[in-house]
């Protein structure tokens, strides 16, 4: 529901996407004045805009698109429904494979569906923003495909090859290694 997202998850949205801004060392605007300037379309105040207008043009540049991401895009995406609406081609599902040929198959972008487990014969969303947001949400309700998971191997595989030193500490290593911890295993 329209209202229900704009009074209770768009404010909590917005929060957390200021702690990101801050992970990313952005801290030149008040957690206040980047929420209410996400929040709100238009902005009605003047003073605010004018502390906006004087950010870095990188700072302005993310506002802007997480307050598209917020007001336009996290709405719309929402209102979609996985494996109906839209869905990653899989080649465990026989309408995928009838449909689709094996380099759309292997694609790990969402594509729009026509129906239930029926992807849509046009190929791809018009907006590259939603075909983000649909992919995103794709992974988190069904996970990583087996073919996803070995893509990934390959390039950890070729990363790890390109890099020097003891294979234990490097960059890589490190961090598949922390990958399977974080999964509940042991290296």
């Amino acid at each position: 529901e329209v209202g229900y997202y704009t009074t209770t998850i768009k404010p909590l949205l917005a929060k957390w996407a200021y702690q990101f801004l801050q992970t990313i060392h952005y801290t030149s605007l008040p957690i206040a004045d980047a929420v209410t300037y996400m929040l709100h379309q238009p902005v009605n105040d003047a003073a605010l805009l004018e502390r906006v207008r004087k950010l870095e043009k990188g700072h302005i540049q993310c506002l802007n698109l997480l307050r598209d991401w917020l007001g336009t895009y996290m709405p719309h995406c929402l209102r979609k429904v996985n494996r109906v609406n839209f869905g990653r081609p899989n080649p465990n599902i026989a309408s995928d494979v009838t449909l689709m040929n094996m380099e759309q198959l292997n694609k790990p972008l969402a594509i729009p569906f026509a129906g239930k487990d029926l992807p849509s014969p046009s190929s791809d969303f018009g907006h590259p923003d939603i075909a983000i947001g649909l992919t995103i949400f794709s992974f988190r309700v069904e996970g990583m495909r087996v073919i996803d998971v070995n893509e990934l191997l390959k390039l950890l595989s070729e990363s790890l090859a390109k890099e020097i030193g003891n294979i234990r500490l490097r960059r890589t290593n490190l961090m598949y290694e922390r990958w399977v911890r974080l999964a509940g295993g042991c290296v």
